[in-house]
Parts: structure tokens; sequence; C-alpha cells
């Protein structure tokens, strides 16, 4: 199954339409503000560079916004815990936004374009989140278990471990967690 990327997301000129969308719909505050564009200068940058702008917008409605990054081992704990958020999706594509609500059980609740609340298998998200990264180090990894001769069952528990060895500590996913101004939240640690 396809992760329908247009549908799911948000372009980065709609990022503070997604922000007041994502404050209404989770019950983080009454207040409304009108959000400015992302600055053209800013949506070419790299996510990091975006901070002070989001947490700037989430301020003009309220509420705090963190910058958190999120390492390829620790996405599906970030997806568990950090919603209401914004996390963008890796390259190679031009950034796209996921508005989190929360998640529950194996699903994550996103906030489409439309208004409209999707639950998303937790793992399509991750998967979403990750390829790009495993894609680049899959050839390398195949090389290694053609080398040991490994077949089937063992062979893709192997690639799994290898591929989780190789990007574990890498940084696949820039988050921004919404709380109410005073509101502490959890996130994992290992962050």
């Amino acid at each position: 199954m396809s992760f329908d990327f247009d549908a799911l997301t948000w372009s980065t000129a709609e990022l503070g339409r997604a922000i007041a969308e994502l404050v209404k719909r989770s019950g983080l505050g009454p207040r409304s503000a009108d959000i400015p564009q992302l600055p053209l200068h800013l949506a070419s940058d790299s996510p990091e560079e975006w901070s002070g702008w989001i947490e700037g917008a989430a301020g003009r409605l309220g509420v705090e916004a963190v910058h958190v990054q999120s390492s390829y081992a620790n996405v599906e704990q970030i997806l568990r815990a950090a919603g209401p958020a914004l996390l963008v999706l890796p390259p190679p594509r031009e950034p796209r936004v996921l508005a989190v609500i929360g998640a529950r059980s194996r699903k994550v609740r996103i906030l489409r374009r439309d208004r409209t609340v999707e639950n998303v298998p937790i793992a399509r998200v991750c998967g979403a989140m990750s390829a790009h990264f495993e894609e680049a180090i899959q050839g390398d990894i195949e090389k290694q278990l053609d080398a040991i001769g490994l077949a089937s069952l063992r062979r893709t528990r192997a690639r799994a471990g290898l591929t989780r060895e190789r990007l574990g500590s890498r940084v696949v996913a820039h988050c921004w967690v919404l709380s109410a101004g005073s509101a502490r939240f959890w996130l994992p640690s290992i962050c």
C-alpha cells in the first residue's frame, strides 16, 4: 500500500494554516490568528532553519512549539508520543509536513489538508520516513548478505539488523511538538 503524500501532507506554503488547524483540532487553544506563509528564503532552507518561524507562529496562537530531531531508531517512538506535532518528511521529495494529532494503538492520526483526519498505520508512516535512507544503503547490505550466503528468513532478519545498525543514529525526521504554553510533554530521551 503506497503512502499518498499529496493527500496527507501540507506544503511549505500551507505550513501556517497547518499549524493553526492542528492547534484548533487538537484542542490546544481557542485562539486564532492569521499566520503568514513561511518566507520563501526559509522554505528553500533545510527544516532545522524553520524553527524560529514555527515557534513564532505557534506563539501567535498561544502555544509552544519545540523542535525535536528523531533518529532512524526512534521514528516510531516519536510518532507514538509526539502528537500534536508537525513532522517534516525527509528527502528526496520537496519538503512536505505531516500534521500529527496523536497516535492510537498502531495508528497515527493525521490531519489532512482538507481538514479531515485519517488514521494511518504507524508502520506505513515509518516506512515513508525511512525509505530514502534505507534505499541508499541496500546495495551494500545485499552485497554483504550475498558474500556470506544467507537465504530466506535469515537473510530478511539479517538485512533488518544491518539496516538498523547502519542507520540507527542517523537523523531522519524533524519534528515540532506543540503544547499549551506552560504544559510539559514527554518525548523519548534518546531522540
